[in-house]
């Protein structure tokens, strides 16, 4: 005999019954104008269950599909974790497959879930995040892009490397090894080219800047607009650095000094050689001491070898002479490789502060909660405790010191030349009337006192009353970074905070013209423009459809600023060699 079926919206409990007294109504939120088909009705659209024979509920939470199905799947772009308590991945499957049967030989074991439902947060790139359809473990519990895994899919896979947050894949072995090799010998290239024209200066009479003087100037002004906007793209998690942006993604983190990071790539040698923050963190407050101490050792080597030998000095003032010109070229070394790792270091300072961790409750009712760092999920911030407190000592010691040590230093000087060129005028306006053009006066301006070549590189650029701007542009790249990696882009006092220091140097610049060359001022306003594109760009809201066309123009407009300086550079050096002819 066949069985009946219950009129429409109502159902027997458990699938089985012998009367049509045991059909009872459907509860909230199934659909009661169709036949239940053993269960308690299909749930309306938008709703979801966690029990075949119970009610429905709405399903509207953002990053779940509940649409034309009776249990929450993810969207593209969300990921969820299921491995607090409560929460059954495995049982919450087999009720979902058990669901799907639409006979009455369902599984009985699995006719709801007893368990808790994630809650869903939003991947920093959708794109890492495909959750591509399907009820299998691994599809409801979500999936990465190949190449990610992790928090959020924000993390390398073995075999990848990352480039501005996307993963690439590691390339060849031989090329592991070309590449560096490469990058090493262009820049060996570059800087022989520099001190051969540097050296034909100095045997000629020198008119104007030299070319060394020019270089660094104008490297000055790149470096440090790279070295924002680096840090910019790290935290813009809407490029997507692949494809034929690779080569462009890699150059900019070249400049961005992420050099153990994008060239050396330890992780494509070695999955266990991963470069994290807690690595970098150390590596960074030791660069500095590793830096003074082969630079002290080196000078107090060569110190006891030429007191040693003194084969190569007639007298103790040639002697001396020599020490102090090797003292000047060590100790400029040093601080040029300081100021320029200065930014880099502080970055690995700051993103290892308690207030750089991010907070994410993994349950709906917000019981269960984790704290990762932001600038690597993988690292939870209840084991950075020492960290935490290195980082605030690494600030005082480091990040603050060492540009009021520069003010100071550069203060004491200017101070004693200006005190010095005051005292000569004076000097040469009391001479007896009977001297002439012929005299040698002490006042003569090649003659007058300069600051030492350890300090030049940090003013030469910059007008005589603005001898402190280098450290003023410092301070605002320090503070550029530092909202970005605490806070992200995501909190409203970062954006306000970066576009505010973006347009007061713009307005700084623009009123004060600190630089002495047109050029270099140009150069530094076009930079300053760019970084306050970006700033704008972040902080808006681009529709996905212009995604693509806005990615492009941002990062031609900050490559623009390198091939200016490159053209810049080929342009001035064959000027002068055309005037040396």
């Amino acid at each position: 005999m066949a069985c009946k079926n219950c009129n429409d919206g109502t159902f027997v409990k458990n699938g089985g019954g012998i009367s049509i007294r045991q059909c009872l109504v459907c509860p909230e939120g199934t659909n009661q104008t169709m036949k239940a088909g053993f269960r308690a009705c299909r749930c309306k659209q938008n709703y979801t269950r966690t029990d075949r024979f119970g009610p429905c509920e709405l399903c509207l939470d953002e990053g779940l599909n509940c649409t034309h199905q009776e249990f929450k799947r993810l969207l593209p772009g969300y990921y969820w974790n299921w491995t607090f308590p409560f929460a059954n991945i495995v049982e919450y499957v087999h009720f979902v497959e058990n669901l799907k049967n639409e006979s009455r030989f369902h599984d009985k074991a699995y006719v709801n879930y007893s368990g808790e439902i994630p809650k869903v947060h939003k991947c920093q790139k959708p794109g890492n995040c495909p959750n591509n359809g399907g009820v299998t473990l691994e599809r409801i519990a979500g999936t990465c892009e190949d190449g990610y895994r992790g928090w959020l899919c924000s993390k390398c896979m073995n075999g990848h490397y990352s480039v501005l947050n996307s993963c690439i894949p590691c390339p060849h072995k031989v090329w592991l090894f070309i590449e560096p090799l490469g990058i090493i010998g262009l820049c060996a290239l570059f800087c022989s080219v520099v001190l051969w024209q540097y050296k034909r200066e100095k045997k000629g009479r020198l008119v104007g800047r030299s070319v060394m003087d020019v270089i660094v100037s104008r490297l000055k002004i790149v470096l440090g607009f790279y070295q924002v906007v680096g840090g910019f793209f790290a935290s813009m998690h809407g490029v997507n650095w692949t494809g034929a942006l690779q080569l462009i993604g890699e150059a900019i983190t070249y400049v961005e000094l992420t050099i153990l990071r994008i060239v050396v790539r330890p992780q494509c040698y070695d999955s266990q050689l991963e470069i994290n923050p807690k690595l970098e963190f150390i590596i960074g407050v030791s660069l500095p001491v590793f830096i003074t101490t082969i630079a002290a050792t080196y000078f107090y080597a060569s110190k006891w070898y030429f007191h040693y030998t003194k084969r190569k000095f007639p007298d103790h003032d040639s002697l001396q002479s020599h020490l102090f010109k090797l003292k000047t070229k060590v100790i400029t070394v040093v601080l040029v490789l300081l100021f320029i790792t200065y930014p880099p270091i502080c970055s690995t300072i700051f993103q290892l502060y308690p207030r750089a961790c991010k907070t994410f409750c993994l349950d709906q009712k917000n019981k269960h909660c984790i704290k990762r760092l932001r600038s690597d999920f993988d690292i939870d911030c209840e084991d950075l405790t020492l960290y935490n407190y290195s980082a605030y000592v690494a600030t005082a010691l480091y990040v603050v010191a060492f540009p009021v040590c520069l003010l100071f230093v550069l203060r004491r000087h200017t101070r004693r030349i200006e005190s010095s060129n005051n005292f000569e005028l004076l000097t040469a306006e009391n001479t007896d009337s009977s001297v002439n053009e012929s005299t040698h006066l002490i006042c003569d301006t090649s003659e007058r006192r300069r600051l030492p070549s350890w300090l030049h590189f940090l003013c030469e650029n910059y007008k005589p009353k603005f001898w402190y701007w280098e450290i003023v542009e410092l301070s605002r790249k320090v503070t550029q970074t530092l909202l970005v990696t605490l806070l992200g882009w995501e909190d409203k006092v970062t954006v306000l905070v970066t576009i505010g220091t973006s347009v007061l140097f713009l307005t700084l610049h623009a009123r004060f013209w600190p630089m002495k060359d047109l050029f270099d001022q140009r150069l530094q306003m076009f930079s300053l423009t760019a970084i306050f594109i970006n700033v704008l760009v972040a902080a808006m809201d681009v529709p996905e459809y212009y995604d693509g066309a806005i990615n492009i123009i941002l990062v031609l407009l900050n490559v623009v600023v390198i091939v200016i300086m490159a053209g810049k550079y080929f342009n001035f050096t064959s000027t002068v060699e055309r005037h040396k002819v």
